[in-house]
């Protein structure tokens, strides 16, 4: 005799895989579940970043009911400030410890943010999270605090060379401190009777590039004419011209050159 909530019509075929597909959903809904979580933002402020700089903050995330997979979270770029991603993941921010943040647990996603100089202390920025394949999409606010660099924008290393009749090719180091300089360019305004040439015609520049970051050191060469000196010593004094956003710098120094 059949069970009497089954019809006498169902063969018991169909009955069985009935069973087994009830079964099998059972089994699957703790998982679905588990994926139900929400995404908690744990602080909607950041570190401060200095006007002119590019730095990494990190954005603290947990998952409250449930846990939380496939997160992506981007941050919309406002007045200037720029928004970068890591390179392994392009075009969005995802967990440092895999896409899948589970009950309680904490990770971060990591964002780039670069802050003109004339920046503003204070902005808020829209950070957008999706997750659950998708299914989720969620915004949040975001305090980023900047702070002002005061100081001195870079320092003159080095200020004395020895050039051999051989060589000519005189190096001056130069130290960045403030966030970034760009354009940077170096002459010799007083040559001490020297015959001076330069890479750029006109003027010498860094080696690596025209832009010098804050804790940067890079070197700039220009050429004495060894044939046109004497042997002895030279004080040669020389200035660098930069920009620091579109606020345009100088430094003066001096070379002591000493030719034999």
């Amino acid at each position: 005799m059949q069970p009497a909530s089954v019809p006498r019509s169902v063969p018991r075929a169909i009955v069985a895989l009935i069973a087994l597909v009830g079964a099998l959903l059972a089994l699957a809904s703790p998982a679905a579940a588990a994926d139900k979580g929400e995404l908690k933002l744990r602080s909607n402020g950041t570190a401060a970043v200095t006007a002119g700089d590019t730095a990494w903050i990190l954005l603290d995330w947990t998952a409250k009911g449930g846990a939380v997979d496939d997160l992506h979270v981007t941050v919309a770029p406002k007045d200037g400030i720029g928004i970068g991603y890591p390179s392994n993941t392009g075009d969005h921010s995802g967990p440092y410890n895999g896409y899948r943040i589970e009950e309680g647990e904490t990770d971060y996603t990591a964002i780039q943010i670069s802050v003109p100089y004339d920046a503003s202390k204070k902005y808020e920025l829209k950070v957008t999270a999706t997750y659950n394949d998708g299914a989720i999409r969620e915004s949040f606010d975001l305090k980023l605090n900047v702070a002002t660099y005061r100081g001195d924008d870079v320092v003159q290393v080095s200020d004395e060379s020895k050039v051999s009749i051989e060589g000519g090719w005189v190096d001056v180091a130069y130290s960045g401190t403030a966030p970034s300089l760009s354009d940077f360019r170096v002459q010799v305004t007083d040559a001490a009777g020297l015959s001076i040439e330069y890479p750029q015609t006109t003027y010498t520049s860094l080696s690596g590039d025209a832009v010098l970051e804050d804790g940067e050191t890079d070197v700039v060469r220009f050429y004495v004419d060894p044939s046109a000196a004497g042997t002895g010593s030279y004080e040669l004094t020389i200035r660098a011209t930069y920009l620091k956003g579109s606020a345009q710098g100088s430094i003066d120094g001096t070379v002591l050159l000493d030719v034999g």
